[in-house]
């Protein structure tokens, strides 16, 4: 229902420069006008994996694997990735 997408090349000539974009198959009408979801490229921000399973979990109703632990393995997931990833990032 919902694709999360992120293209880390964008040719210099492409007509969508959103990077980090969400995608749904569905219509809705704006003023009048249709505006296919699943061909808009609504723009987003970075979105973690762990943000997209809370939202399944959440949002959705999805039964996480590890029970009743998923917010204790997303929030740990989250403190490795937010440690190990974006501060190695940005001290260069």
């Amino acid at each position: 229902m919902l694709r999360w997408e992120y293209d880390s090349a964008l040719a210099a000539d492409q007509k969508n420069p959103c990077r980090h974009h969400v995608q749904a198959p569905a219509a809705v009408s704006i003023a009048g006008r249709p505006l296919d979801l699943n061909k808009a490229h609504i723009p987003t921000g970075w979105v973690t994996m762990e943000e997209v399973l809370r939202f399944l979990i959440v949002e959705l109703g999805v039964k996480p694997r590890c029970g009743d632990h998923w917010p204790a393995t997303l929030a740990t997931s989250e403190r490795v990735f937010f440690e190990e990833f974006t501060s190695k990032r940005y001290r260069q």
